[in-house]
């Protein structure tokens, strides 16, 4: 009969063994542990006060930076521990969020592992697809080491075999934006890219990425010659050229008939390389010499368009807090028509906190009545340093917008964070309206050079 007591106090003992172990985490999260049930407890922690509203903003990105940065496990547990937020019924919005710039800023997670988190948000509609190169431009921007390990690192998530096509795209579109990498380092990415990508029409698609995000036409140019010194065979060289060329064209003539002489000089060039191309296929010379002049007819041109003058993205950049501020006379409450808001236009703004910034519209829309806009915007310090910024934030209609925190937020939503906002897209004649129906200051002009 004792015996019989003793295997049941054995089995009663075991049972309370996780109740008891639980109860001692609750009651001292600072130990350090070393299981890896502790270090995703901790983890777990710092999720829960994200989601129940005591950590917020900044200081909920980096204290969950610091805590992904801590844990003392495998890669695989602490992808997968970052994957139950993301996908958790439970987590809000706002928490996986936070959750996905806190992994893109951790130090200890591979590139690919971020990748596999935000294809995992992507696909569980925590992120749009043309978000994701917003977020690996922080990824990429954090990066650790020299220039040689950066492009290491990217060209290793690229080539991964389970990477797919449009985040490999994704990626080379945040390293042309990632202000950490040179010149020379993106132009050998392009080269690596080219090499890794098993196709002709993702290898074009690679290019064209390029071609768009970079902004000086010399870089451009730059990375469609190291392009097709990487692609395998001579037509698809001389394919992808034309077609890039045309591309850039394309893109350059949509920024208005000021670019008349750049679009000239680039229709003399693929003229010229038409020809060289032509006497190839007619035997008159080899596809090799063809290919040198080509190259040469590139840095011809290069020289001749240099870095371009005068175009939106080059202003956008080039506007200072100096130059803001010297446009403040001319700032008001403004509602925008529909026929005077487009892609590349250029705007300056104080905001309701009264901080001042810019803002490049990217692309602008209406379907069936109702507006969206992407635009890109920094708002700066009194000093003259950056508070916030944003790539490629796209919003639509009836969604006011906080400048000062880069933050969207539909009327009618629950959310009362932003307070009126900066901005408001309506369906209507105006378009685009400061919000000083909401007792914002923010106000907003134009900007001419």
């Amino acid at each position: 009969m004792k015996r019989i007591q003793s295997i049941l106090f054995a089995i009663a003992m075991l049972l309370a063994t996780p109740a008891i172990f639980t109860a001692c985490q609750e009651d001292a999260p600072e130990i350090n542990y070393t299981m890896n049930v502790s270090v995703i407890n901790d983890f777990t922690k710092v999720v829960e006060a994200i989601n129940n509203g005591f950590l917020k903003n900044e200081e909920a990105i980096k204290k969950l930076t610091e805590t992904i940065d801590k844990m003392n496990t495998d890669q695989k547990t602490k992808l997968q521990a970052i994957i139950d937020v993301l996908t958790s019924v439970n987590a809000t919005l706002e928490t996986k969020l936070t959750t996905i710039e806190a992994a893109m800023k951790a130090q200890t997670l591979t590139l690919e592992s971020k990748l596999t988190l935000l294809e995992t948000a992507i696909k569980n509609q925590t992120l749009k697809q043309e978000e994701m190169a917003d977020k690996l431009i922080t990824a990429i921007n954090n990066l650790q080491g020299s220039m040689e390990a950066k492009i290491e690192a990217i060209t290793e998530a690229i080539n991964n075999v389970n990477t797919t096509l449009q985040s490999k795209l994704a990626l080379i579109e945040a390293a042309i934006k990632a202000q950490t990498l040179s010149l020379e380092a993106k132009l050998d990415l392009i080269e690596a890219a080219i090499k890794a990508l098993p196709d002709y029409s993702s290898q074009l698609a690679a290019i064209k990425t390029a071609i768009e995000n970079l902004p000086d036409y010399g870089d451009k140019l730059a990375a469609i010659e190291a392009a097709i010194k990487a692609m395998p065979n001579y037509s698809d060289k001389f394919d992808a050229v034309t077609t890039a060329l045309n591309a850039m064209k394309a893109q350059i003539e949509a920024l208005g008939t000021g670019q008349a002489s750049i679009v000239e000089a680039i229709n003399n060039t693929t003229a010229a390389i038409n020809a060289l191309i032509a006497a190839v296929n007619s035997g008159n010379t080899s596809a090799a010499a063809a290919l040198a002049q080509i190259i040469q007819k590139l840095k011809e041109l290069k020289n001749k368009i240099g870095g371009g003058v005068g175009t939106p993205l080059e202003i956008f950049n080039d506007i200072e807090l100096n130059d803001i501020i010297g446009k403040e006379a001319a700032m008001d409450y403004i509602a925008v028509k529909p026929t005077d808001l487009d892609a590349n236009k250029l705007l300056v703004y104080k905001t309701r906190d009264g901080r001042y910034g810019k803002m490049y519209v990217l692309k602008y829309k209406i379907e069936e009545t109702y507006p969206s806009m992407t635009f890109s915007a920094v708002t700066y310090n009194a000093d003259g340093t950056v508070y916030k910024s944003v790539n490629s934030l796209k919003v639509g209609s009836y969604t006011r917008v906080d400048l000062d925190d880069m933050r969207t937020c539909e009327i009618g939503s629950e959310d009362e964070w932003l307070a009126g906002g900066d901005f408001v897209l309506t369906q209507g004649s105006s378009i685009f309206y400061s919000c000083d129906s909401y007792d914002s200051n923010a106000k907003f002009c134009f900007y001419v050079p």
